[in-house]
């Protein structure tokens, strides 16, 4: 049963009780039932929900629609809503595509370096992170990191008795936490 209107206000409860103001822009009929599209008013930010109660029935964290005096919003004060909370979307999609590219791009480098200072026909590498917390005082916390690679020998044991294998141990700068590529790739 469809609850609220288009252009209706809607109350956001939160933690701590903090409130929302949201509006109600497209409501739309689906095989579950109604899905509520809307716009916080404040922030910009879309967002859709199937489930909304009466304010009177106020029951924690939750969307209520004021059921005893019901509020709405001029259609045309709506659609600027819409029109800006869109616009910041497209700039945030953007924004996120330009990090990834940069993250890629940086990953690729550090994939090239990685390839060329291994030696050839490695089975893997092994990459490690140490972290030493050199105070423990907690209001001044200093963080000392030693990096670690140490390529695997292209070379497999078959008897007991075969010498040991010499990994060098390689600086490495700049690596996440202790991983496994199970190649000569750092993606």
């Amino acid at each position: 049963m469809q609850v609220v209107k288009e252009n209706q206000v809607i109350i956001g409860i939160g933690a701590g009780a903090s409130r929302k103001r949201y509006v109600v822009y497209k409501v739309e009929h689906t095989a579950r039932g109604y899905v509520y599209h809307m716009v916080d008013t404040e922030t910009k930010e879309i967002s859709q929900t199937d489930i909304l109660r009466p304010l009177s029935q106020t029951f924690g964290i939750g969307r209520y629609y004021d059921d005893v005096n019901p509020e709405f919003m001029d259609a045309f004060e709506v659609a600027l809503l819409v029109g800006q909370a869109e616009e910041q979307a497209t700039a945030q999609a953007i924004a996120a595509a330009k990090e990834k590219a940069e993250h890629d791009r940086i990953a690729e480098i550090g994939a090239q370096r990685l390839r060329r200072i291994m030696p050839e026909g490695v089975q893997g590498v092994i990459i490690a992170e140490l972290n030493e917390t050199e105070y423990t005082d907690p209001s001044y916390e200093c963080l000392t990191t030693r990096s670690v690679r140490t390529p695997i020998s292209r070379k497999r044991r078959t008897s007991p008795n075969t010498t040991p294998r010499t990994n060098t141990a390689i600086p490495f700068s700049r690596s996440a936490k202790v991983r496994n590529t199970g190649g000569v790739s750092a993606n």
